[in-house]
């Protein structure tokens, strides 16, 4: 499917823009205005994405949308999503010509994030931290 989608972290804020977009406002224009995900700059599109990429409330919302109807304000732990869903594709399968990138890609940043948290073990084991007195945690 392909959807946009606004992220607000505060309730009233998420019902304000709500209402203004029911009100016939352009969802992209408030997007791009109030959003505070990334995909503001593209009016709130987030692109195609499948079942399983995205946070479940997030997800159960907008498979069960109409396209281009505007849903209720949908709460994760990001914050509170206003949803417009843009299309609904078909389920296929890509050759893996068609795949190659994707896959190439998950490979790289599954390794970079291995790395990552094997140096950030590494310093953490050879770092002494002293606490002053009155900041030191409590210690179990």
């Amino acid at each position: 499917m392909r959807a946009s989608h606004i992220l607000v972290k505060k309730l009233s804020l998420a019902d304000e823009l709500l209402n203004r977009i029911k009100g016939g406002e352009d969802f992209g224009k408030i997007a791009k205005e109030y959003s505070e995900c990334p995909s503001k700059k593209r009016g709130g599109d987030l692109g195609e994405f499948g079942r399983g990429q995205m946070v479940k409330p997030f997800e159960d919302a907008a498979f069960i949308q109409e396209i281009n109807a505007i849903g209720p304000v949908v709460e994760t732990p990001f914050g509170y999503h206003i949803i417009q869903v843009l299309e609904h594709n078909q389920p296929k399968t890509r050759s893996l010509s068609e795949a190659k990138d994707d896959i190439v890609n998950d490979i790289q940043q599954k390794k970079l994030q291995e790395d990552a948290a094997k140096y950030i073990a590494q310093l953490k084991s050879k770092a002494h931290i002293v606490y002053a007195e009155s900041i030191a945690p409590a210690m179990k």
